[in-house]
């Protein structure tokens, strides 16, 4: 049996890699990323990841940490020209990405456990209630590929029209990762394997997970005089010796939780690492007593629970609103859970019948209605009307935006290179990769997504409309 799930995930890890870096050999697929340890295949990693004494007495390498900058979008800016010299707002984003053998024993573990997790869910009957981190194949309902956030929101959107007027409330966890109690994710473990206490190997992959020391990529690679490209065509960022003599006597290395006693930081610890093959199946794992009680008590009052990550949804009759907010506040604050819900991100959004009788959205404030749509899952609806979420489209619009600006400035830049050495003919601009990524010319892009978002919402006309005015702000079709 173990030899076969093994098989199983060789052949999905593989394959994933495979897709990822356009290689044909499943058996050379591996992590292309510069890390603190040499490149390995998931072939050769698959000989040590599934020996269950090599894990428990494996050494953990240190996570790299990139900042990643998100841009911020607002609708209160939207068409407001920012003053000269002001900067964008980003939000940062903190990546950690683990050594290569490292992730393939994330990998394999999280696949096991994401088996067990699985089949709990459809024994207990609450596997479409959960949505992110987890692959929805349902091909009794004529889908050739996983559902994804298109067939989510129509779901929801679907339920919402079914039972006419009724309230949603949106909620969105606040810190989701970093505020994951160790305590608690410790004995959701071995609930799910039954166990009153864990193997080795389990637990020592928990320790790692949940004691998660990093250094920051950008400070080691200055540290090292390298650059990122260069780091990038190393087999690797440095030697052991290297490592032992210079990364850790220079206070590189950073601990998320102090080197206290093994009980006080269980006790204490808090966070997973945002970026590791484990994180998404763990913080399911966490939310798994919330689920089975908000969905309780969402089919008490006939409505619809959903969650995705660290997003909940909650869409039930217009009187029974007011009661379950304040179970879900409750529920999510209690020492097992204790997790804080965003207020900035909080919304709750009511559906009623018009003086015409159509079903129309829209929210209090100081109990005054406002005009508002239920945004969900980058998409919109008002009752009526389905659409692109507008954030969404005015993202992309400016991806590309900004591609074009770059591959200006390479044009620029050659011209000037051509100039000194005396060449003078034209360079013409090179938008070949920018119309793949922002034109219907490519396959696989935010075009491709919004056609798929069409049809799984129906074909509605308004999302006819959206789709045909939004080809007319990104690129047109090149021409041959």
């Amino acid at each position: 049996m173990n030899d076969l799930l093994l098989s199983e995930w060789l052949e999905d890890i593989s394959h994933k890699l495979c897709k990822r870096q356009k290689k044909a050999d499943p058996k050379k697929a591996r992590h292309f990323y510069p890390h603190l340890d040499l490149r390995i295949s998931a072939f050769d990693a698959s000989k040590l990841v599934s020996d269950p004494a090599i894990v428990a007495k494996h050494v953990f390498l240190p996570f790299l940490r990139e900042a990643k900058k998100v841009r911020k979008l607002s609708l209160a800016t939207k068409g407001v020209v920012k003053p000269k010299g002001q900067s964008t707002a980003f939000k940062p984003r903190n990546i950690d990405k683990s050594a290569h053998l490292d992730a393939f024993i994330y990998s394999w573990y999280s696949f096991q456990l994401q088996k067990i997790y699985d089949e709990l869910l459809e024994e207990e009957g609450i596997s479409k209630e959960i949505l992110a981190y987890r692959e929805h194949k349902y091909l009794s309902e004529g889908l050739t590929r996983g559902k994804c956030n298109n067939h989510f929101s129509a779901e929801v959107f679907n339920f919402v029209q079914s039972i006419g007027p009724c309230t949603a409330l949106c909620f969105d966890v606040k810190d989701f990762f970093p505020s994951l109690k160790h305590e608690s994710l410790l004995d959701l473990w071995k609930d799910l394997l039954h166990v009153e206490r864990l193997p080795a190997d389990h637990f020592r992959v928990f320790k790692s997970i949940t004691g998660t020391t990093y250094i920051w990529e950008e400070q080691l690679l200055k540290h090292l005089s390298i650059s990122k490209k260069k780091a990038q065509k190393l087999p690797v960022i440095c030697s052991m010796e290297t490592f032992n003599n210079s990364v850790r006597d220079s206070n590189l290395i950073k601990y998320d939780h102090k080197n206290l006693p093994w009980e006080q930081r269980l006790k204490s610890g808090r966070g997973i690492p945002q970026g590791s093959a484990m994180s998404g199946l763990l913080s399911n794992l966490y939310m798994l007593p919330f689920d089975r009680h908000l969905i309780k008590e969402t089919q008490k009052v006939g409505g619809m629970y959903r969650r995705y990550s660290d997003d909940i949804i909650c869409v039930v009759p217009n009187s029974s609103a007011s009661d379950l907010e304040k179970i879900i506040r409750n529920k999510i604050s209690e020492p097992m859970c204790d997790l804080r819900l965003s207020d900035a991100k909080t919304e709750i959004i009511y559906f009623e019948n018009n003086a015409s009788g159509l079903l129309k959205s829209f929210k209090l404030q100081n109990t005054k209605k406002l005009s508002a749509q239920l945004q969900y899952l980058g998409h919109a609806f008002d009752g009526q009307n389905r659409s692109i979420r507008s954030k969404t489209v005015s993202r992309n619009v400016g991806r590309m935006r900004r591609a074009v600006k770059r591959e200006q400035l390479h044009q620029a830049k050659r011209i000037r290179l051509n100039r000194k050495k005396g060449i003078t003919s034209e360079i013409p601009l090179n938008l070949g990769r920018v119309f793949k990524r922002f034109s219907a010319q490519g396959k696989s892009n935010f075009f491709s997504y919004v056609d798929r978002a069409q049809k799984t919402m129906g074909n509605p006309p308004s999302f006819k409309r959206q789709n045909k005015n939004l080809k007319k702000k990104m690129l047109p079709k090149k021409k041959s």
